[in-house]
């Protein structure tokens, strides 16, 4: 990947220094570097879900927060693995457990060869929560 410094004349201005902005240029690469496999990053969806919601009640105020706590914290983890080539989208959906089923469907526009997903589960006898990551590759 190369880096150019942007700066221009009008970066500085009287009393103040602004740094100077790395800008990546494209690569043109038609492929990542290397593949998302979700073998790699289901544990890190399992082990957050995990850690977060064990003995976890449901309340819909406590849920609310949690789906935005928990996918802020996976799509965090997500960005320290190798796949720095990838943009994450990350869905997480929280519901109380009555025994009901419950079907998540999503739709995506994307190419088989280099974009994936990945998927967690936990469930305890208040709520079942469902993660979600879209890994899609991005020059």
């Amino acid at each position: 990947e190369s880096i150019k410094t942007k700066m221009n004349n009008e970066d500085t201005m009287e009393g103040f220094h602004i740094e100077p902005q790395e800008v990546h240029e494209n690569t043109y690469k038609k492929m990542p570097n290397s593949k998302f496999l979700k073998t790699k990053v289901d544990p890190i969806l399992n082990n957050i879900l995990a850690t977060k919601l064990k003995g976890v009640a449901y309340t819909t105020e406590k849920a609310i927060n949690l789906t935005k706590e928990l996918a802020h914290e996976i799509q965090e983890e997500l960005k320290k693995t190798e796949y720095n080539q990838y943009k994450f989208l990350t869905q997480v959906i929280i519901q109380q457990n009555l025994g009901q089923s419950s079907r998540i469907a999503s739709r995506c526009l994307w190419n088989i060869d280099s974009d994936n997903f990945t998927e967690a589960v936990f469930k305890n006898e208040e709520l079942i929560a469902t993660a979600i990551s879209f890994a899609c590759y991005h020059e």
